[in-house]
């Protein structure tokens, strides 16, 4: 059991069954320390959600995946004007400049296991969403197969970071037990990946070190 860890989960919006509020208060009532990083879809999240969620900003940092998410592909499909609009209505709305991409689809080609409809145009640039971030000062989450495509001085918090757990706020059914790292399926099933000695981290509250690709 790792005694830090940097935990975070997708797809937070205001539906009942696409939050998981209900495992954060419970999480947090039995480890006091506990903290969590919520990528959330701004697009599905009301003022009424929000405002629940600023005040325990203590134990929650809300980071942005997206601006609707409707299918895996939504950031390859924008361009600069776009992308700076998401964010800056994102950051009105209280959310980080922590950023991950619906579907990890922030860079093309890469190989992942979809590919996006070749009847639909994608942005201008494959590093257009990089650059955009690195510009607004943003921390990116990415896969780190996608290391040789980020330019240079971006900050990321990837997938080979030793501290991150990673999960999804709604169940996430396939055959690998790794996979099947939804709120209740971590509480459920899951070996315990926590207990009262866990520190947890935001990932704002990450070294510049720990920003970096390990390998």
């Amino acid at each position: 059991m790792n005694s830090t860890i940097c935990l975070d989960f997708d797809d937070f919006e205001d539906r009942y069954d696409r939050n998981g509020v209900n495992f954060l208060f419970y999480w947090k009532s039995k480890f006091p320390s506990f903290k969590v990083n919520i990528f959330a879809i701004p697009g599905r999240c009301s003022k009424n959600m929000l405002e629940l969620v600023n005040k325990h900003r203590d134990f929650i940092e809300l980071c942005v995946h997206g601006w609707r998410h409707d299918d895996n592909f939504e950031c390859l499909k924008w361009d600069t004007f776009a992308a700076n609009n998401y964010l800056s209505r994102a950051e009105a709305m209280g959310f980080s400049k922590i950023f991950r991409a619906p579907g990890w689809q922030i860079t093309y080609p890469q190989p992942y296991n979809e590919n996006p409809d070749p009847t639909k145009p994608v942005n201008s640039e494959p590093h257009l969403i990089y650059n955009v971030l690195m510009e607004r000062g943003y921390i990116c989450a990415d896969q780190h197969y996608n290391r040789e495509r980020r330019p240079q001085g971006l900050r990321v918090y990837c997938t080979c970071n030793s501290l991150q757990v990673h999960g999804h706020v709604e169940d996430i059914n396939v055959s690998d037990p790794k996979g099947r790292n939804g709120m209740r399926q971590i509480e459920e099933e899951w070996e315990p990946i926590w207990d009262q000695n866990t520190e947890f981290k935001f990932i704002s509250e990450l070294t510049e070190s720990e920003l970096q690709c390990t390998n």
